[in-house]
């Protein structure tokens, strides 16, 4: 938030993702260069900048065609948009993630502008690559994923009322509920953010809270801290 204190809201251009090895690349590759050339070390930084200018360009024009395309969906639904948007993704600056929010779903896409047809589909055992190249479809055949932002349960009604869960969705840009259940007594409401999600490859972040029978909170907190203290 650059403005807090004085306001809480955030923007953001959404333009290169958080950990960009070509961004980080365009910045240091020079910079040690620069310390072998210490007398071109000048002309090495510029070139430094400008590929860096170039890349922000580059990274610019594919997040306003992932717009597009976004865009189009949003108004092929009869229902009423609430927002919109496209994400950067790792390791390439034509990979987007779209999402489309409406009163109560969440359409989510992967697009990479290089592909014209779906790869092959993959297994459990396939590796974290295999499963990360399969999530991202052609522009013409983009497969919305559709999610419920709340089920109706009084469980969930009460998990949001938990002052953990407000500070989740303050923090979260797509937030739903994951999962419902009851196990071992407890009633458990599991919520994630969307734009962290990879279905099928990863799904961080996640935050849970566990009701005993009376109502009160078990347990809550991050599904990964939990599990390492389980560890």
């Amino acid at each position: 938030m650059i403005f807090s204190p004085f306001m809480d809201h955030r923007y953001a251009w959404d333009l290169v993702f958080i950990i960009d090895l070509i961004f980080s690349g365009i910045i240091f590759i020079p910079f040690f260069i620069s310390l072998f050339l210490e007398k071109k070390s000048r002309w090495v930084c510029r070139g430094s900048m400008i590929g860096l200018s170039l890349y922000i360009l580059l990274c610019w024009f594919q997040n306003g065609r992932a717009m597009k395309l976004t865009e189009v969906f949003a108004h092929s639904l009869n229902e009423e948009v609430i927002q919109v948007a496209s994400l950067p993704q790792p390791l390439s600056p034509f990979r987007w993630a779209i999402f489309i929010e409406t009163n109560d779903k969440i359409y989510q896409g992967f697009v990479d502008f290089l592909r014209e047809e779906r790869p092959e589909s993959v297994s459990a055992s396939s590796s974290f690559f295999e499963k990360l190249n399969r999530l991202y479809d052609p522009p013409e055949k983009i497969n919305y994923r559709l999610w419920t932002k709340l089920q109706d349960s009084p469980w969930v009604e009460k998990a949001l009322a938990t002052e953990g869960v407000e500070f989740y969705y303050w923090f979260a840009r797509f937030p739903v509920v994951k999962s419902v259940n009851f196990e071992d007594g407890r009633h458990r409401v599991e919520f994630i953010d969307l734009r962290f999600s990879m279905p099928e490859v990863r799904m961080p972040f996640r935050y849970y809270v566990e009701f005993d029978h009376s109502g009160r909170i078990y347990s809550e907190g991050f599904v990964e801290d939990r599990k390492k203290q389980r560890e």
